[in-house]
């Protein structure tokens, strides 16, 4: 007979504490697989933070790749003994465990006795034996429920605490990778101005916004950035972009703004700074890396961090950019080098500006130069990136 597990919960979002449970109850109970199944909050409890389809892809997310763990995904979500006895229709040839945390079993111990969804299923619930667990399995054996304590393997990391993390822009370390990617990617546990974003800006902004934080996810994931710093700074990266001008210049000026004259006099120039106050006032974004790479992320800087070098790049190459001279080389050197792949995205922004008879922008010769600087000195630069640089810069000869 097959000996089959669920593991009922909020899964918001799902950590890196819960694979662990359920690959120890896999091993310990012989289980020939074990079922993540998110379940949405009954009358009178706490409702979850993130919808139903979201905690399903977090879920999906981590398991990837773990033997004998699925994720149930219904049309409907729903709640746990509805949950349990879709467990039973499904599997009615298989021996149920029902993994749950005591304090999630004891709470639900009323609804679940004598229900026939609930026959022969063995409750199994993480945490350390003592009184007050031990009043759990009196209870439950009252309630005709076979519950077992899985001893000193508790869920000791509060999914609140992953989300207060996100909500604070770092990467909480409870996550599994495969969660805190889809967290970046859909906004999730960050303060939602996702209608707010949409509405100030054009279709064609807008669709430029979501690329730019998917492609500067890519690169934190490849880089060992941030991911929930970038996709934050990708998000409001061109908040201010389709304001006009003027009001761009007014907000520079208002909050007395280090600028160059030679920035007040372009708006694309401007955009950059004017985003970042503006990211900072109304969307209350207080990091200041995540600013910084806002605020730079059109002329780039001298010392640029990682954030900006990730920001930067990613708005260069995201996948709704038209086709430009440079693209496909900005694209390749990205996956090479990030270093390289800004510089050459300046290379290329400068020839633009020079064919049309213009000044380059004195925040990006600065950038250009420390760049070289940096590139010309790197001994581990990758030749293929080399070879690229080359054909902009007699520096790289």
């Amino acid at each position: 007979m097959r000996r089959v597990g669920i593991f009922p919960g909020s899964f918001d979002p799902p950590l890196k504490c819960h694979l662990n449970l359920a690959e120890t109850v896999l091993n310990q109970y012989a289980l020939d697989e074990i079922i993540f199944a998110p379940i949405v909050a009954g009358r009178g409890e706490t409702k979850d933070t993130t919808g139903y389809a979201d905690r399903v892809c977090m879920c999906i997310a981590s398991t990837v790749g773990k033997q004998n763990m699925r994720v149930m995904s219904r049309e409907t979500p729903s709640g746990l003994l509805p949950t349990l006895k879709w467990l039973r229709k499904s599997c009615a040839d298989a021996r149920l465990f029902c993994v749950m945390d005591v304090g999630l079993f004891s709470g639900a111990m009323d609804k679940l006795a004598g229900k026939n969804a609930c026959r022969d299923i063995v409750f199994i619930c993480p945490g350390k034996i003592g009184d007050d667990t031990g009043m759990v399995r009196q209870n439950a054996a009252a309630c005709g429920l076979d519950m077992e304590m899985l001893p000193c393997c508790s869920l000791d990391e509060a999914e609140s605490d992953a989300r207060h993390t996100v909500f604070s822009m770092r990467d909480p370390d409870s996550m599994p990778a495969g969660a805190l990617k889809i967290c970046a990617l859909k906004g999730l546990y960050i303060q939602n101005h996702y209608q707010d974003i949409k509405n100030g800006m054009s279709e064609h902004r807008w669709q430029h916004t979501l690329g730019v934080r998917r492609s500067a996810v890519a690169l934190a994931e490849k880089y060992g950035g941030s991911l929930i710093k970038c996709a934050v700074a990708a998000f409001y990266h061109d908040c201010a972009k389709d304001m006009n001008p003027k009001d761009m210049r007014k907000i520079l000026l208002d909050h007395g703004a280090d600028i160059h004259d030679e920035t007040l006099q372009s708006g694309a120039m401007m955009h950059g700074p004017a985003g970042a106050i503006l990211a900072e006032e109304r969307y209350h974004v207080y990091d200041r890396e995540v600013l910084d790479a806002i605020r730079y992320h059109t002329t780039g800087r001298e010392e640029m961090t990682l954030t900006d070098l990730i920001i930067f790049v990613a708005d260069a190459i995201e996948p709704n950019r038209q086709d430009y001279p440079g693209l496909n080389a900005i694209r390749s050197l990205a996956e090479i080098d990030l270093y390289a792949a800004a510089l050459y995205s300046l290379y290329a922004t400068r020839d633009y500006v020079a064919e049309r008879g213009k000044i380059f922008h004195l925040a990006g010769q600065k950038t250009i130069a420390a760049l070289e600087e940096r590139l010309r000195n790197d001994r581990r630069l990758d030749p293929a990136a080399a070879e690229l640089l080359r054909e902009k810069s007699s520096v790289f000869h």
